[in-house]
């Protein structure tokens, strides 16, 4: 369980059992319905939680993406907050994803 309680991987089976009727684009539009709708600390929670799953290299891929687009004067994104010399793991982690993803989402809800 995380410090507030809650069984994340009962969340995380709620979640699949839900969307398991969904085509991938319904269940990406329903989620980010509900991204929309939390502040920003939970939506950095659920991002890490859905992260979480979602195999280490990839995530580093991820991590690469945003560390591009931030680096991109004609990109709105400017959350990307490590330096070169930081460990990979640390910066493709879920919980820095997540951070990532969600300050992504507010910069550019579309």
């Amino acid at each position: 369980m995380s410090e507030a309680g809650v069984d994340q991987n009962a969340i995380i089976a709620r979640i699949t059992e839900a969307t398991s009727s969904l085509s991938d684009e319904e269940a990406t539009q329903r989620y980010q319905q509900i991204l929309a709708q939390l502040p920003p600390d939970q939506a950095e929670e659920l991002n890490a939680l859905a992260l979480s799953q979602v195999a280490s290299g990839n995530r580093r891929s991820l991590a690469r993406q945003f560390k591009q687009a931030n680096d991109d004067p004609s990109s709105p994104f400017d959350g990307y907050t490590f330096n070169d010399d930081d460990d990979d793991d640390v910066v493709a982690s879920p919980t820095s994803l997540g951070r990532m993803t969600a300050r992504a989402q507010q910069q550019d809800p579309a």
